[in-house]
């Protein structure tokens, strides 16, 4: 598995987490994200601007994605950041979502 760099969008939620700037990422893969979706932004790219994570825009929901490993062993200490943040995240929610149409 490679290592790049992944430049970090100022203001967003993955820039919080891994503090600003730019770090550098365990990554393999082929495929990345071309058009986002409604209330999606992006969260950093990589120097040649393949998007590189999306979030989403409302503050109230944590939805992270990266095209990086924070999961695996080559993953960098700051990657436990982010495991650390979704699990606040849910230990904030109080109440079920309804799932009723």
């Amino acid at each position: 598995m490679g290592r790049h760099i992944v430049l970090l969008e100022p203001k967003t939620r993955i820039d919080d987490i891994y503090g600003g700037g730019e770090i550098r990422v365990n990554s393999s893969h082929h495929q990345a994200v071309k058009a986002l979706g409604t209330g999606l932004r992006i969260g950093s790219k990589s120097p040649d601007d393949v998007i590189e994570s999306i979030e989403m825009t409302d503050p109230r929901w944590f939805c992270v994605g990266v095209q990086w490993h924070p999961e695996s062993d080559t993953a960098s200490a700051l990657d436990m950041q982010l495991f650390e943040c979704f699990a606040a995240a849910a230990g904030r929610v109080t109440q079920p979502l309804s799932l009723a149409a």
